[in-house]
């Protein structure tokens, strides 16, 4: 929790379909910077829990879902953007139910296998959960295994009253339209959970999953060499053409 103050205050805020890290938002490109000359705020509002102090009275308004009654929430937070807000590509800790109250929202979503193409930033970093390419003008010279990924995206559009589920590890990324007020709820999976509970076996889970990931890695580059063929040979030229090409030489 005190590193997603710490980010937001930084201004790395996420967009609505954030859970554990915060995603970086913007103004998408098509905002107007007439608003803010005629004085119209920016009004960014991400994952502020209705279960401080203060606000907990909200949440009479926003009822736990039936199928997430058996779940224990980790978390249940509201976002708004007065302005069209875009976030980047990222992934999250939890398991997310992202619900819109008012406005749209357009998730880009991609299965983890895609993990190698988006290029995730550093371990130990600053958000290290996001992704480097820069999905609105990809750089296919430096992040080329973005193209192989690409057509894995799932599109989806939200309005006011639909709810979307994204997994545990799902990467996803949110365009906002103006006046968007959302509400994800975020639980732990039972993966997780049980990784969580066992913390004297990481380290042997670390290595297995090593081992795992670099055998398929090393595959998927054999897999993309294209086998060796021979160049084509040019015909040889009858005897007398090349005796005669000889002489003229001579």
């Amino acid at each position: 929790q005190q590193q997603q103050q710490q980010q937001q205050r930084q201004g790395l805020s996420a967009d609505a379909s954030a859970g554990g890290d915060a995603a970086a938002a913007a103004p998408a490109a098509g905002a107007a910077s007439g608003d803010r000359e005629a004085g119209c705020p920016n009004l960014y509002l991400a994952q502020q829990s209705l279960q401080e102090p203060g606000l907990s009275r909200l949440l009479e308004d926003v009822p736990v879902p039936e199928l997430l009654t058996a779940k224990q929430l980790t978390s249940i937070n509201m976002w708004f953007s007065s302005r069209c807000s875009r976030s980047s590509l990222h992934y999250d800790p939890y398991q997310n139910l992202l619900c819109v109250v008012t406005g749209c929202k357009r998730v880009r979503i991609y299965p983890p296998a895609a993990v190698l193409g988006l290029y995730p930033r550093p371990l130990g970093g600053e958000a290290s959960n996001h992704s480097s390419v820069n999905f609105a003008r990809p750089d296919f010279e430096q992040h080329p295994l973005y193209r192989h990924v690409s057509g894995q995206c799932i599109s989806v559009s939200l309005q006011p009253g639909d709810a979307l589920f994204l997994p545990e590890g799902w990467w996803h990324q949110v365009d906002s339209q103006e006046m968007t007020f959302a509400v994800n709820f975020l639980w732990s999976s039972q993966l997780t959970s049980q990784l969580q509970s066992q913390g004297h076996q990481h380290h042997y889970y670390l290595r297995q999953l090593l081992a795992s990931t670099s055998s398929e890695a090393v595959q998927q580059l054999l897999d993309s060499i294209q086998p060796w063929q021979p160049r084509p040979t040019q015909a040889a030229a009858p005897a007398d053409a090349f005796a005669a090409a000889v002489f003229q030489q001579q």
